[in-house]
């Protein structure tokens, strides 16, 4: 009995002394990164692709949502950090187009500018976006429950314009047309600024885990640029040197293009522009394939 007393006495003064605490804490520590690990390599990636209607808002359309749509495709990869949280990359390809015509049927006719402008374009873009999705409710596919979540969407992105096309008529009559260069009347006169644009997405959506491994949802996200020339209706100062060049033959008067060509546009507002989409999500994981994710709800 005296040797096991004298043992108990030894482990208790053991525990009491620091070093044996401070190796407490090192092997708690240790423990919580290596279940966290376990439990981030339990989270589930995801890929899949859209499809749906896209339309845009701006000079050629100022308020006048689904008009003109058109057909956007996009592929996509995301990471689940959590039921809640997860990062999304996307590219969408799709056309935007515009006209004062169709547009005149859906605004007052006290808008200054529609029927004489005859404004239209059309135009080819691609980006590519960082998303952040927070479900409203715990979710990830394959869940047995909690297999659906409303969710918001926020991020930021860019934008590259590949092709535009349109024409409108000036204040004095003349016609104009638009392309990639810039806004034209007989020679070059206005540079188009660029063709790249960041812009700002927020939107939300609905998703619903359809088996083990498949997901379908749906999303409506708003794209704010902050250009204003995507639909080639944009007001930047003419190149003077050009018009001195020619105003020998073509006697282009500078002061006249450039009120006619500046005022047909409204700079207060950036061109904007939407996605109604639809997509399918197909989960993997890198690590632990096998592994029962019901655990984690």
């Amino acid at each position: 009995m005296g040797i096991r007393r004298k043992k108990l006495n030894d482990f208790v003064t053991f525990a009491n002394d620091n070093r044996m605490k401070k190796l407490v804490c090192i092997l708690a520590c240790f423990s919580m990164i290596m279940g966290g690990s376990q439990l981030l390599a339990q989270k589930r990636n995801e890929a899949g692709f859209v499809v749906g209607d896209s339309y845009y808002l701006g000079e050629l359309n100022p308020g006048c949502h689904f008009l003109n749509n058109h057909l956007t495709a996009g592929v996509f990869y995301k990471r689940n950090f959590s039921d809640r949280i997860s990062l999304k990359i996307a590219s969408n390809y799709t056309t935007l187009s515009g006209n004062d015509t169709a547009t005149f049927h859906y605004l007052s006719n006290d808008i200054v500018g529609m029927e004489t402008r005859k404004g239209s374009f059309t135009t080819s873009i691609v980006d590519m976006s960082a998303v952040c999705e927070i479900n409203f409710l715990k979710y990830f596919t394959g869940a047995s429950k909690n297999f659906w979540s409303p969710y918001l969407l926020v991020g930021v992105g860019a934008t590259y314009q590949l092709s535009l096309d349109g024409s409108f008529v000036g204040e004095s009559g003349d016609s104009y047309y638009t392309n990639m260069t810039g806004v034209g009347y007989d020679t070059l006169m206005y540079q188009k600024p660029g063709n790249l644009s960041v812009n700002f997405n927020f939107g939300c959506g609905v998703k619903y885990s359809l088996s083990e491994k498949i997901g379908i949802f749906a999303e409506w996200m708003v794209n704010k640029t902050f250009v204003d020339w995507l639909d080639g209706f944009y007001q930047e100062m003419p190149n003077k040197s050009v018009y001195d060049s020619y105003n020998a033959v073509q006697q282009i008067d500078y002061d006249k293009r450039m009120v006619d060509v500046q005022n047909i546009c409204n700079t207060a507002n950036k061109d904007w522009y939407f996605y109604f989409q639809v997509g399918l999500s197909f989960a993997f994981n890198f690590n632990n394939k096998n592994v029962c994710y019901d655990h984690l709800r």
